[in-house]
């Protein structure tokens, strides 16, 4: 497993939010909706509405010493991740957590579970709700090598700190020309016309959790564009001079569209983009996501 920190700063959320080299149009995530805006399990009181889940990170100095989860409260459970296991379950692989809250014979909470790891780093618990009504609980994870350096306040307050540049990078990128990420432009379904071998820009933001994304492209003539789908990683990689992957691209397989057309959907909210790329002639293109 590599040990890195993915513990909320604001350095991180101003590049989830903003994007590395653009941003979307729409605001963050809601903190500890997903592992990326982690809480802290500082023993705040929480709760959750039927269906929701809240995400909370920690770090681990290793060492083999026990590390400590305790749920206090009703109608939720809890799942104990690794980072490896987080990263898969971001791209869309199952996923078995390499821990489970359950009821405790010698401990305090409602659900219990302590373990230890060989490697130092950061893990993380989800809270789901569970059984009919909402969930109010309190989470605690303690250990003698065990630390959540901030608070849920002060979570909170670096998430409203990017507020104000927020807003003002979402109305710069309605003005962007779409010559590359830095520049990219929102999807608005305005016809464009390509060259021979050029390329345009888009951005998009998700909020996550699968929700289902349509992308269409009405093109003229039909086979003269074509798009591809990339996250913030995959253009930052790219920036410094590797292959440009992606993670879906525009195909004619759909008999009900004119043009090509991707279907999908994220578990993690973010920023992403589309590059739509001409082919060997001019062509007149729209784009449009729902």
């Amino acid at each position: 497993m590599k040990a890195r920190t993915r513990m909320i700063t604001l350095t991180a959320i101003v590049a989830v939010v903003l994007g590395i080299f653009g941003v979307g149009a729409v605001a963050a995530a809601e903190v500890g909706n997903n592992p990326y805006e982690a809480l802290s399990p500082a023993g705040d009181a929480m709760s959750l509405d039927a269906g929701q889940a809240h995400w909370y990170a920690f770090e681990y100095a290793g060492g083999e010493s026990v590390i400590e989860v305790q749920l206090f409260g009703d109608n939720a459970t809890f799942s104990v991740w690794t980072q490896d296991q987080v990263d898969a379950w971001a791209r869309g692989d199952e996923v078995d957590p390499v821990g489970q809250g359950a009821e405790p014979e010698f401990a305090d909470g409602d659900l219990y579970w302590n373990g230890s790891f060989n490697i130092a780093g950061t893990y993380y618990v989800k809270v789901e709700q569970t059984g009919v009504g909402v969930a109010n609980y309190t989470l605690k994870v303690s250990g003698s090598e065990v630390s959540y350096p901030m608070t849920n306040t002060a979570v909170e307050e670096v998430a409203a700190e990017v507020t104000e540049p927020v807003a003002a990078a979402v109305e710069a990128a309605q003005t962007n020309d779409g010559s590359g990420p830095a520049d990219a432009m929102t999807i608005d379904g305005e016809w464009r016309t390509l060259d021979a071998g050029e390329s345009c820009w888009y951005t998009f933001q998700t909020t996550g959790d699968d929700a289902q994304i349509s992308i269409e492209m009405d093109v003229s003539p039909a086979d003269g564009a074509t798009f591809s789908i990339h996250t913030e990683e995959q253009i930052r990689l790219w920036s410094l001079g590797e292959e440009l992957d992606n993670v879906g691209a525009g195909t004619s397989e759909d008999l009900t569209v004119s043009g090509p057309a991707w279907n999908g959907s994220f578990n993690i909210a973010g920023t992403y983009y589309i590059m739509v790329e001409g082919g060997t002639g001019i062509a007149n293109y729209s784009l449009t996501i729902q």
